[in-house]
């Protein structure tokens, strides 16, 4: 598994969505290295990682995320933030193994028993490189993953192509039902939800996926004009977000605390 880190601080791990890598990150790292030792994955079967260990599926994964998180941070508590698929991993991995986490945060995420949004995705293999293969992924892009056509820009439709050209991974049928709501009923750190408000998997849901959060004491908040890729869309609305949450997180395991030690 390959990981890039930057900054110092509480550890912050970033976990990217389908069929994608750390790119997924790339506009949010820099504000959050000031904050944050930051750690970004290349989760397995995608990027430059390699293949996960068989039999797999996402709770295999997710230990495998664990033990490969545990190793990287050298035990050290973190936040977890998962965006699309990473979500689903982030889950299961706070289900998992809780006492290693602060909180844990969802970013888009999937397979929360919402129906299922159907997109005209078209085929970009067989097609050759350049131009042609370019507008494919560009409207891929613009089906899935961005909200707004001007935020499909040289640096979205690059990482668009890499990411989805060198996949190994095909993670989307995990994507689906209702497994990240059955690893929540089961997570016990503060969580918290952000999503886009364009975001095409939700579109016509909010009501419903709010309900379905607060059935698990998850607070939502959407941020305003970005699609499901709503941390690069609106990168810097997306950070001030996250941070304000780890924030509070922090603020709280310091009262508790306190509350610990005078009551000793």
């Amino acid at each position: 598994m390959i990981w890039r880190g930057w900054g110092k601080g509480p550890g912050l791990v970033l976990l990217h969505g389908g069929q994608g890598s750390w790119a997924h990150w790339v506009r949010n790292i820099a504000d959050l290295a000031k904050h944050y030792e930051v750690w970004v994955v290349d989760l397995p079967g995608m990027g430059e990682s390699a293949m996960p260990l068989e039999p797999w599926n996402e709770k295999t994964i997710a230990m495998q995320l664990v033990e490969s998180t545990q190793t990287i941070l050298k035990g050290s508590f973190f936040d977890l933030v998962g965006f699309s698929f990473g979500g689903l991993i982030a889950g299961h991995m706070a289900a998992l193994h809780p006492a290693m986490l602060r909180s844990l945060t969802l970013v888009g995420a999937p397979a929360l028993g919402l129906p299922v949004a159907k997109l005209d995705l078209r085929r970009w293999r067989g097609i050759p490189e350049g131009n042609a293969r370019d507008e494919v992924h560009r409207h891929n892009m613009l089906q899935l993953m961005i909200g707004d056509v001007g935020s499909v820009d040289e640096l979205a439709l690059a990482i668009q192509r890499f990411t989805n050209e060198v996949v190994e991974l095909r993670s989307r049928s995990l994507a689906l039902g209702d497994s990240l709501s059955q690893a929540l009923a089961k997570v016990a750190v503060p969580t918290h939800g952000i999503w886009g408000m364009d975001d095409v998997l939700v579109r016509g849901q909010h009501e419903a996926l709010k309900t379905i959060l607060a059935r698990f004491n998850v607070g939502l908040e959407f941020i305003p004009a970005a699609g499901h890729w709503v941390q690069y869309e609106r990168a810097a609305q997306f950070d001030k977000a996250l941070r304000t949450w780890l924030n509070r997180v922090a603020n709280l395991r310091g009262v508790n605390q306190s509350a610990m030690v005078s009551g000793l």
